[in-house]
């Protein structure tokens, strides 16, 4: 919405799993609707946002492929392993190839080998790290971090096994600084590796 209300008129390409298009179609033609057709009342010139966002379903295996770069996605597991099916609840991570270059980018997910294929020499990782090790304290913790979403210690492993040159930390609970630096240590323990935590607007270069 923001990048067409300033002028844009290139295709904005969104891929995902399955329902990826209906979401964006709840949201083009329910939650926005109103917004589109007031910008268009207003700019009768302007291109119907409709017009160029284009969208596709994507499945584990290849992508997309240019001359330059080529993206390839995996199932990951995001609560699967204790029963939410992959067809209802689909959860992807992908993998990007370009110039001999690769980022991993893991998604919500634990280890497992849709992860482990995605990974492997990596030279950007990026993990969701909810929780560092020692905020599990609780039932509910434990199962968050067992089946859903790896946590500050495994998901050094998980980077170390995968054999990434650098890994970048995002999707933080809350935490204090003492906790954020406690997260750094799990990670530490297992991962040589540089470390990156996630920011907004971040910009890393792969050299």
């Amino acid at each position: 919405m923001s990048s067409w209300h300033n002028g844009r008129k290139d295709p904005i390409w969104i891929f995902g799993p399955n329902g990826t298009s209906d979401i964006v179609s709840a949201l083009l033609n329910q939650i926005y609707a109103r917004d589109i057709a007031f910008a268009l009342f207003n700019e009768p010139d302007v291109i119907d946002l409709r017009q160029i966002v284009k969208v596709k379903d994507v499945q584990p295996g290849l992508v997309f492929e240019s001359d330059r770069w080529r993206v390839f996605a995996e199932y990951v597991d995001h609560g699967n392993s204790i029963g939410l099916s992959e067809s209802e609840w689909p959860c992807l991570g992908y993998r990007f190839e370009s110039d001999g270059r690769t980022i991993t980018i893991g998604g919500d997910t634990i280890d497992c080998d849709g992860l482990q294929r995605l990974g492997k020499n990596a030279d950007l990782l990026v993990m969701s790290c909810y929780l560092a090790d020692k905020e599990i304290q609780s039932p509910a913790f434990e199962r968050l971090a067992n089946h859903i979403i790896a946590s500050s210690r495994q998901v050094g492993k998980i980077a170390k096994q995968a054999g990434a040159r650098t890994l970048l930390l995002t999707h933080f609970r809350k935490k204090s600084n003492d906790l954020m630096t406690s997260l750094q240590e799990d990670v530490r323990v297992d991962f040589d590796g540089e470390i990156l935590i996630g920011e907004d607007g971040m910009m890393i270069e792969i050299k």
